[in-house]
Formats: structure tokens, C-alpha cells, sequence
């Protein structure tokens, strides 16, 4: 099983207006893409499967104004980076067929693809690696001592029929180990057990805060955003391996709820 992550540069083609959290039209935009080349795929991702084998992060302004009073306006000629990720090797497949000068519809608003970054050697935002890859560099990488976990947009779990945003390693590894049960791979993760271990993780640093974002105008989603490092010091060797696994997974699957619709966006660096 590949993973992947994409970055592209948009510029708008036309004029209109955002909301300054566009994450369901982002995965609207990047679903119909999918759909237009590749029917059956999109069907099989519509209809049998609960989880969504990609993500997809805000627009990132690069020569465009700031958003105002909610909206973000956008003028013909506004550039943006967006960054999309594949947990699966058909999904990765089709992205990578994207090409330069390709379009594509967000909301009411139509971007040209001005380039595409898909090398780590140009971006530390992309890349590709075969999940057994990363499995093995994982359990092979010794003396881990700690985990920098960088949350870029707001991480949003659910305790019964409420947002819970506070970063319990708990949630965030069990999280994790779900996403990673979704992909194919012949790596096993217990998630009960992980979960007890997640338990002994201790935080050393942290810097961040809450917050909410409304991906609907009546929709609020309360998470935390932020640096948070984590000692690993209470675990044995291979488990150290397991939560670095799942840390570097991150980057491409992202952490808790929506995150295909720009929530959860994670990096990782371990010492």
C-alpha cells in the first residue's frame, strides 16, 4: 500500500467568494475529480466505505488577501497552496495523473493547477513511501526518546455527542491506529493495548489552544491546534517503534474527525 502526499498551486481563474473554512468544498472538489477519472472507484468510495482514503488541507494564501468577516473574496489571479494526501495506491495513482494547467471547481470559484510538488528533495510537505517501507524504518529506528507532534489545524475528537479538544495521547494514538487499520497492509496493531501504552505517555512541552471552526454556517467543530511533545521513556523498544510508526503515519492520514475536510492536519519529529 502507497502513501502519498501532493502539494498543489492553484491560481483563480475567476472572481467569487469562500468561506474562510472551504473543507467540505474542498472534498467535494477533490471527490469529483476522482469521480471524473475514475467512475468506479468514486462509486465503491461513496457508497461501501465509511472511511475516506484522503485528505485534503485549507487553501493556503500565498498572493491572495486575507479573509474578512468570514468570507474569504477571491480575485481572478489569487494564488493558493493546497495540499492533498492518499492513504491508498489507486487514489495516490490518480492524483499523480493530475497535470499542469489542469482545472478544478471549488465551490463557485474555477483554479488552474500552476504547478505540482510531489519530490521531498523541493518540499518537506510531500512525498511517497510504501507502508511496509515505513514499518520497517520505524521498528529499525533505535533510541527514541520523544515525540514532537505539531497539530496545523485543529484537531476535533467526539466524547459521547461532544467535541473533546485536548490532546490525551489516548485519543490521538488510538485515533491513529484506526486510520492505519483502514489501510492494507500486513502490520497488525493491537488498539487496546496501544491505548493502555498511550496512557503512560508523558507530555514535556506544549504550546497551543483551542479552537473553533465552522465548516457549515451553523456547524461548529471545537479542536486544539498546536506543539506538543510527548517521552516515550516509560515504553520498551518496540513499542517506541509502534507510536513512531503511527506519528510518522500522521502525515499523511492526519489526526482525529473530518479530517478530509481540512481538520487534524499533523507533522511529526521524534528525538
Amino acid at each position: 500500500m502507497m502513501l502519498g502526499a501532493l502539494l498543489l498551486h492553484l491560481r483563480a481563474r475567476s472572481a467569487g467568494t469562500m468561506p474562510v473554512h472551504a473543507g467540505r468544498l474542498l472534498h467535494a472538489a477533490l471527490f469529483s475529480m476522482l469521480r471524473d477519472k475514475a467512475p468506479a472507484l468514486s462509486t465503491v468510495l461513496h457508497d461501501d466505505m465509511q472511511r475516506k482514503p484522503f485528505t485534503v488541507s485549507e487553501l493556503i494564501a500565498m498572493h491572495a488577501p486575507p479573509p474578512a468577516r468570514g468570507h474569504r473574496r477571491v480575485r481572478a489571479g489569487d494564488t493558493y497552496r493546497w495540499r492533498i494526501t492518499a492513504l491508498d495506491t489507486e487514489v495516490l495513482h490518480i492524483l499523480m495523473e493530475l497535470r499542469v494547467g489542469d482545472t478544478l471547481r471549488v465551490g463557485a470559484v474555477d483554479y488552474i493547477i500552476d504547478e505540482i510538488v510531489a519530490d521531498r528533495a523541493v518540499s518537506d510537505e510531500v512525498g511517497t513511501v510504501d507502508a511496509e517501507d515505513l514499518v520497517a524504518a520505524c521498528m529499525a529506528q533505535e533510541n527514541v526518546g520523544e515525540l514532537i507532534l505539531e497539530f496545523r489545524s485543529p484537531v476535533s475528537f467526539r466524547s459521547f455527542t461532544d467535541d473533546y479538544p485536548f490532546p490525551l495521547p489516548e485519543l490521538i494514538f488510538t485515533s491513529l491506529a484506526d486510520k492505519w487499520r483502514q489501510i492494507e497492509t500486513s502490520f497488525d496493531i493491537d488498539r487496546d493495548a496501544l491505548r493502555e501504552r498511550a496512557a503512560s505517555l508523558v507530555p514535556r512541552r506544549w504550546s497551543g489552544e483551542s479552537r473553533t471552526v465552522f465548516l457549515e454556517k451553523q456547524r461548529g467543530v471545537t479542536g486544539f491546534i498546536g506543539s506538543f511533545t510527548f517521552s516515550l521513556h516509560r515504553l520498551a523498544e518496540e513499542e517506541r517503534g509502534i507510536f513512531l510508526l503511527l506519528a510518522q503515519f500522521a502525515f499523511f492520514s492526519g489526526v482525529g474527525r473530518l479530517t478530509a475536510q481540512g481538520l487534524g492536519q499533523t507533522r511529526c519529529k521524534f528525538g
